[in-house]
């Protein structure tokens, strides 16, 4: 389990901050904390979890980015709303990996084949730009900002 570094604490959970957090990394069982992390799966922003399920054995040997933490479950509701305030003023849209910078997304790779490389230039030659792109026409949305 691994922490996100401005760690979203809940008003309660502010109180007890210490405590539950040593009670996470050790496993014990705290039920009325719950942790909010990343998606593992689907088209969601984040996921809101009761602490006692980090000690089921499915989630249990898994490694898992935690963003927020708070007593009850209203509490990590209003710790969502402040993430997803936070993450639309910093980037303007919906991708979480933007604001946390996720570890669990990985880098693009670029390989380079005989296929694949570049060119080498040639002395004297001049280089021309582009052309201009066609620029696909926008659909209207509702929806101020966008999904990864």
């Amino acid at each position: 389990m691994n922490w996100y570094d401005h760690l979203y604490v809940g008003e309660r959970a502010g109180k007890r901050r210490f405590a539950i957090l040593e009670g996470l990394r050790q496993g014990r069982w705290q039920p009325e904390v719950y942790v909010i992390m990343p998606p593992q799966s689907g088209n969601n922003i984040l996921e809101i979890l009761p602490s006692v399920m980090l000690l089921v054995p499915p989630y249990r040997d898994r490694e898992y980015r935690i963003v927020g933490v708070a007593v009850t479950y209203w509490e990590a509701l209003e710790v969502v709303r402040r993430i997803i305030d936070d993450l639309y003023q910093r980037t303007g849209g919906f991708c979480l990996e933007e604001l946390i910078g996720s570890k669990t997304v990985p880098e693009p790779e670029t390989t380079w084949g005989p296929e694949t490389a570049p060119e080498p230039e040639k002395a004297g030659e001049l280089k021309t730009a582009p052309g201009p792109e066609k620029i696909p026409e926008e659909k209207e949305s509702t929806m101020r900002g966008e999904l990864c």
